[in-house]
Order: structure tokens, then C-alpha cells, then sequence
């Protein structure tokens, strides 16, 4: 077990690991002397996968505001709206757009392919000046009701909200070694909330930072790069492209390194053009994990090439598949739920693959 092998002989197991299974030059951010680097994360689409709440957020606000739209027939397409309300995700900045966006598919105002390509530009200004509606009044609503569902039935809220978990493990253990930051559109509350009973992670309040209190993201990222003039490296993962083109255009940022979180609600398109923009790297939850839970940084630091993900991948493809199973094996296990698969990944796997992930015994969403 983990328990029996010093802190530093596991970590050269897994160096020796990832050199000799993924290729790239560990030695100068894993092991040694440390300066502590900033890592700023959002939070949606990047730590909890928040559709099938925001959704159910979105069609309760939506009848509150429209309740002529709700007829038994729309009630009936329920569930087809709302899958429908995943496949437009990406387009969606902030919380406010969702009641918005629902209306439009429930009166089949724009197709999917119309609403992924003109929502921001056209779509959405065009159906709040028709409707008369107004951000804040739409940002103070769409809060309300997603305060009144936590009130009246907490645990079927927190449900709907999935953790990225296996990216859970890793938080922690950034947080134990740099300065750690989310910067994010939901409002602070509501991240308290979900870090505290979903994500079981013991994050700092004011390390915490919403948009809703007038600063963009960009702004506080420049803010966060002035209060730690000393960081090792400014790390800042994202799964919004335009987010991060707008980062990637700041000479502001230009110490920030951008990551765009694949794993979140972007399309291949997008990831094609993060791929291709020097100043963005594409990170997969594999990559991530290395990143948040055993990369060191210090002076000597240089350029890994494991932000890379995707020609990197494209060589390790069976190494990356196991690297995102490897939780949900171990997890199925714990429960006594494991598979035919899950006993043979776990057989075959080196121990040292697998050692740093390690289960919270209260961790209800793994049971």
C-alpha cells in the first residue's frame, strides 16, 4: 500500500512512470525544492459539470418569467430541451443566458447549428431587446431560484451538479503545494457550496473570485499576477476558447500560460483552434492531474511538453484511457461494484500508476 512506502520513493516511482511511459522531461517541475506557483481555475466545465443543473435552473426560471410558454406539450418535450440545453453549452458565458437560451429552443426559435454559431453575436442581444429583458434583473433571478431549490431540497441540487472527481484529487494536492485560485461567472455562494459538499475540498473563500462583482476575468487574473510577483509560473485553465483568445490578446497576461480544459464544454473546432494559437495549450483531465496534483516548479524551470495533450496522447492513447479510468475503477471497487475490466486494469496497472489517488472516506459521491 501507499501508506508503506515513503513520501519521496513514491514520488520517483511515479517520475520514473511518467518518464518512461509518457516521454517527456520531468526533472525540472517534479521533485526538489519548490517555489510555489499560481494555478487560477474556472469553475463550471472545469471542476463540476453544472448542465444538468443549470438546465433544470434554466426551464424553473424560465416558467417563472413565461409561464404561457409552458403548456402540456412543451412539459411532455421536457427532457428532449434539455438534452438539447447540453449540446449548446459551450456557447453559454454566464448563468444569466440559460433561461434565455431554453426559450429558444422551447419556441424553436434557432436551430442547434444556428444557435452554436450566432448566439453570442446575434441570437442572444436580439432576443433581449425583443423580450425586454435586462442582464441583472435575469442574473438576480436566475439566482433566486437556484437559492430556492437549495432551500427546499439541497441534496437533489447538489446531485445535479457532477463532479469532475478524478480533477478533485488533484486539486487538493495543489492546494497543498501552490497558491490556488478559481475565477469564475457563478456567484461565489453557489461555488462555496458545491466545493464544501461536492468537490469535499477545503478551498479559502478569498481565494474565490466571481465576475459578478464587476471585474472581468482578465482583470483578476492581472491582479493575481501583480499579488504574487515571486510565482514560479501563472497557470490559468479554462474550457472557455473566447475567454482565453481574450487572455491570449491582453499584453497584460502575457505571464499567464492559458490552458483550455477539453474536458469541458468546447466543441472540436474550438479545440482545433486552441491547438494551433501559440499562447493556448490544450489540456486533457490527464494532463491535468499531472499538472494540478505533481507538478513542482522552481527556478530552473522549462516548457513541459505534457501540455501538449494532443499528438502526446495520440501516442500514450491506451496510458491516457487508463489514467482517467483509474479512479472509477478504484472507486467501484471500494463499493464493491467493480467489473470484469475494472479487476483486469487494476491487475495489469503498475502500483505506481495509481498511488496518488486516494479516496475520501466521506466521499458520498464515490459510494
Amino acid at each position: 500500500t501507499s501508506d508503506t512506502l515513503p513520501h519521496n520513493h513514491r514520488e520517483k516511482q511515479i517520475n520514473r512512470f511518467l518518464k518512461e511511459k509518457i516521454g517527456f522531461d520531468h526533472e525540472y517541475y517534479i521533485g526538489g525544492s519548490a517555489r510555489k506557483a499560481v494555478i487560477a481555475l474556472d469553475f463550471d466545465g472545469v471542476l463540476i459539470d453544472s448542465v444538468p443543473e443549470s438546465s433544470e435552473t434554466a426551464w424553473r426560471t424560465a416558467k417563472k418569467i413565461w409561464p404561457e410558454l409552458f403548456t402540456k406539450e412543451v412539459n411532455e418535450k421536457k427532457s428532449d430541451i434539455l438534452e438539447q440545453m447540453r449540446e449548446v453549452r459551450p456557447v453559454v458565458e454566464t448563468g444569466y443566458e440559460n433561461p434565455v437560451l431554453l426559450r429558444v429552443l422551447v419556441e424553436g426559435i434557432a436551430s442547434v447549428e444556428d444557435i452554436m454559431q450566432f448566439w453570442a453575436r446575434d441570437i442572444l442581444p436580439q432576443c433581449m431587446e425583443t423580450w425586454g429583458l435586462n442582464r441583472a434583473d435575469l442574473v438576480h433571478t436566475f439566482g433566486l431560484e437556484r437559492d430556492e431549490w437549495i432551500k427546499k431540497h439541497t441534496r437533489e441540487w447538489l446531485a445535479t451538479n457532477k463532479a469532475y472527481y478524478n480533477i478533485r484529487f488533484a486539486l487538493q494536492k495543489a492546494l497543498d503545494r501552490h497558491d490556488v485560485y478559481i475565477v469564475t461567472t457563478k456567484q461565489k455562494r453557489f461555488v462555496e457550496k458545491l466545493l464544501q459538499e461536492r468537490l469535499f475540498v477545503d478551498f479559502p473563500s478569498e481565494n474565490i473570485f466571481d465576475t459578478s462583482r464587476g471585474l472581468a476575468k482578465g482583470e483578476i487574473l492581472r491582479r493575481l499576477g501583480e499579488q504574487h510577483p515571486e510565482a514560479s509560473r501563472l497557470w490559468f485553465v479554462e474550457d472557455k476558447l473566447t475567454t482565453l483568445l481574450k487572455a491570449s490578446a491582453d499584453p497584460k497576461l502575457r505571464n499567464w500560460t492559458l490552458c483550455l480544459a477539453d474536458w469541458g464544454y468546447n466543441t472540436k473546432e474550438e479545440r482545433q483552434i486552441a491547438w494551433d494559437d501559440e499562447r493556448i495549450k490544450l489540456l486533457d483531465q490527464g494532463n491535468a492531474i499531472v499538472l494540478l496534483g505533481e507538478t513542482y516548479t522552481d527556478a530552473s524551470y522549462k516548457e513541459p511538453n505534457y501540455v501538449r495533450p494532443l499528438k502526446l496522447w495520440e501516442r500514450h492513447a491506451n496510458d491516457h484511457e487508463r489514467l482517467n479510468e483509474i479512479p472509477h475503477a478504484i472507486a467501484r471497487m471500494d463499493r464493491g461494484e467493480e467489473t470484469e475490466d475494472d479487476v483486469k486494469l487494476l491487475q495489469t496497472t503498475p502500483k505506481r500508476f495509481f498511488k496518488s489517488y486516494t479516496l475520501a472516506e466521506d466521499d458520498s459521491i464515490l459510494r
